[in-house]
Parts: C-alpha cells; structure tokens; sequence
C-alpha cells in the first residue's frame, strides 16, 4: 500500500496486531515520495481467502487512510482481477451462506 512519507506529513503507518509487514521500500510517484508496504494477514486461520482478503483490505484502508496521499495510487491488490474472480468464486458453491460474500473491487 503505497502512502506519502510518514515523515512529511508527521504521522506513521501504525499497524494492528492483524497485520503483518513482509517488505517495505521507499518508491517516488513521478516526483512524490512514497513508501510501499507488501502487508498480508498475521494469521488467517480457517477463514475463506476472499474473506482473508476483505479483512486485509478493510485492514489496511482503515489503518493507513490518514496517509493517503491527494493524488496517484494508494491501496491495491498484488493479483489481477482473475485472481480475484477465482478467489471469490471459490466458495459461491458453498452451503454456507454466512461465508458468501460480494465482488472485491
């Protein structure tokens, strides 16, 4: 998820015990310094992966929206739409309706 410097704006990225940095790296968009974090789930447990992915996303959103930057990318998934549709496909066949959930964008 990338987000402006924490430095420039006085505020850093605090994660939740949820949430796990794998890599982290400075990166620029055009010329706006950014910070790109690879963030995955601390434990998934049994959960559906299109469940694991809402609560990453939800996750992430929450927790880094004070550094969104004004413009250019913040928050996207490291899959492609694909991926996603057979994430979310995964348990439509499911008898469990608690588990069903919407399209992730």
């Amino acid at each position: 998820s990338p987000s402006q410097e924490s430095h420039q704006e006085g505020h850093k990225l605090q994660l939740p015990d949820s949430l796990v940095t794998c890599t982290q790296a400075p990166i620029a968009f055009f010329d706006s310094p950014r910070e790109l974090r690879i963030l995955r789930l601390r434990d998934p447990q049994d959960a559906w992966p299109s469940d694991q992915l809402q609560l990453l996303t939800q996750e992430a959103e929450h927790h880094s929206r004070h550094l969104r930057p004004s413009s250019g990318p913040w928050l996207w998934p490291l899959h492609d739409l694909n991926v996603s549709a057979a994430i979310m496909g995964s348990h439509l066949g499911s008898n469990d309706n608690s588990r069903r959930r919407g399209w992730w964008r």
